[in-house]
């Protein structure tokens, strides 16, 4: 986590791939997916999104996630 504010049932973090978790929700082109599965592969992690689409985020790439409880988002 590299930088974090209180967003009051969640918290909107800046993730690495190193330090994203199982339930983070990541938005994606407007669109909130929440995280189900992570896998590493070669240069980077494969996140496996609640809709069945995949994602692989570079290491060296920040990516800001929301983590908690968030009812907009199904699955």
């Amino acid at each position: 986590m590299v930088d974090g504010a209180s967003a009051g049932a969640y918290d909107v973090l800046t993730v690495t791939a190193k330090t994203v978790r199982r339930g983070d929700v990541i938005d994606i082109g407007g669109r909130a997916r929440r995280i189900t599965d992570i896998r590493a592969v070669h240069g980077g992690r494969q996140l496996r999104l609640h809709t069945g689409e995949l994602l692989v985020v570079d290491l060296d790439g920040e990516y800001t996630v929301t983590r908690g409880h968030s009812p907009d988002v199904r699955g």
